[in-house]
């Protein structure tokens, strides 16, 4: 089995009690390039009160064909064909790794990831209480 790294042309001789064949049969194997892949390595969502949008983007790098398919997988279910897609309002349930697998138009196909950190800041629930009853006139805390 050979592994060429770039186009190679082989020749065949058969070679049989002394006797060369004549012509020699060829054969050219093209080896495409495989695409690359890299979305961000990991980032963090911080929002303020409510989820935020959360954008995934596929950094491809063309090996010799052109891009046919995306796919997304992640946590909690989520899947997409999108080059870039958008998780909206995305909470704590978006924590996670998301892979990426690319198809190009000659079939070969490249895969990465990310980890995503999504932080939703909340405020605390306010406790409320007072050092009452008091009398007309008085302060209370």
């Amino acid at each position: 089995i050979l592994n060429p790294a770039i186009t190679t042309t082989y020749e065949l001789t058969v070679i049989n009690n002394g006797c060369v064949s004549n012509p020699v049969a060829t054969t050219t194997v093209t080896v495409n390039d495989t695409p690359t892949t890299a979305p961000s390595s990991s980032y963090t969502v911080n929002t303020d009160c409510a989820a935020s949008d959360l954008a995934l983007f596929a950094n491809i790098t063309n090996g010799s064909g052109t891009v046919n398919s995306y796919a997304w997988s992640g946590p909690n279910g989520f899947s997409s064909a999108d080059a870039n897609p958008v998780i909206a309002s995305a909470t704590e349930a978006a924590n996670g790794n998301y892979i990426l697998t690319i198809t190009d138009d000659n079939g070969c196909t490249a895969t990465g990831n990310v980890t995503v950190n999504t932080i939703t800041n909340t405020v605390a629930q306010p406790v409320i209480a007072s050092s009452g009853p008091a009398c007309e006139g008085e302060e209370i805390s």
